[in-house]
């Protein structure tokens, strides 16, 4: 599902060759690990579980979790937040294949952290970081600068999200092309959610627009 998914989006996206190259890519590395496929047993994780707290924080995955401590102020939150970085939200389909809104997702997991009044944070790469609110409002402020940026693209003439991207990203376009496009889609899906941007669909891509700011 996850490769036909991707073939269909890149397409509407208008991301032509690259996106077809990024497909091929993608089946190629589905077919080479076949046999590395891991199917364990799911089971549900309370609430309460070891006594951390569990909090779900989609976004940069859709299934991710965050484990905080209540009484000493400090959570476990894998990749939500980096330091050093801000972590990508990928582009993922839902169980019927529809796209999910990682953005929006993202930044409603940070805030829900946001409203602990966190004390310490364990990242899933690099330092543990201190006294995290400020750089969770960063993150955050972060997000919308980018939509804002993106609308801006848009105003100025750049209707898809392949033409968006190259203006966004330039030469990283190519090298990064899979995290470039999940940045993109992401921010044009929060952006319309907000009532912010529209678009339409012609000859099979999506073409987006915006009333000046």
């Amino acid at each position: 599902m996850r490769l036909d998914f991707f073939t269909k989006l890149y397409r509407m996206m208008g991301c032509g060759e690259a996106g077809d190259k990024q497909a091929a890519h993608l089946k190629q590395a589905i077919e080479k690990n076949s046999s590395q496929s891991i199917k364990p047993n799911v089971e549900p994780i309370e609430k309460e579980h070891n006594g951390f707290t569990v909090i779900n924080v989609p976004g940069h995955a859709p299934d991710q979790i965050a484990l905080f401590d209540q009484h000493e102020r400090e959570v476990f939150a894998g990749d939500l937040l980096i330091e050093h970085i801000s972590s990508n939200a990928l582009i993922e389909p839902d169980y019927s294949g529809r796209c999910l809104p990682a953005v929006s997702q993202h930044k409603a997991s940070l805030e829900n952290i946001l409203d602990l009044n966190v004390k310490k944070l364990y990242s899933g790469h690099g330092n543990i970081i201190e006294n995290p609110v400020e750089l969770l409002k960063k993150r955050l402020a972060g997000i919308d600068r980018k939509a804002d940026r993106i609308k801006k693209l848009i105003i100025d003439g750049h209707t898809t999200g392949s033409q968006i991207a190259k203006a966004y990203y330039g030469k990283i376009y190519h090298t990064q092309f899979s995290l470039v496009m999940s940045e993109i889609i992401g921010h044009l899906d929060y952006l319309e959610k907000r009532h912010q941007i529209t678009k339409k669909m012609k000859n099979g891509i999506w073409h987006y627009a915006a009333e000046p700011l």
